[in-house]
C-alpha cells in the first residue's frame, strides 16, 4: 500500500476506556473471560489456603518438636526390617 492510502490510527493518551474492555471481552467470549478470572481467583485461593496449612503445620511442629511423619515413617521402616 502506498503511504497515502494507509488508514490512519487515532492515538489517545490516558487510561483505557471501559468500552474498550467490553470490546475485548466480547471478542474473547464473555464466558471465556469469566472462566479465566474465576480460575485465577481459585488458584490464588488455593495458594493462600496452602500457605495457611503449612504455617499451621509448622507452628504445630514447633510446639511438639517433630512433624509426626518421621515417627510414622520410622515405624514403617522398622516393621519392614523386622519382617
Amino acid at each position: 500500500m502506498k503511504e497515502s492510502t494507509k488508514p490512519k490510527e487515532k492515538m489517545e493518551r490516558g487510561s483505557v476506556k471501559g468500552h474498550v474492555y467490553k470490546q475485548y471481552i466480547a471478542a474473547a467470549s464473555t464466558i471465556g473471560v469469566i472462566a479465566f478470572i474465576a480460575m485465577n481467583m481459585a488458584a490464588q485461593a488455593f495458594q493462600i489456603v496452602g500457605n495457611l496449612v503449612l504455617r499451621s503445620w509448622g507452628d504445630k511442629n514447633l510446639e511438639v518438636g517433630t512433624t509426626g511423619a518421621s515417627r510414622q515413617f520410622s515405624s514403617h521402616a522398622l516393621a519392614a526390617q523386622t519382617s
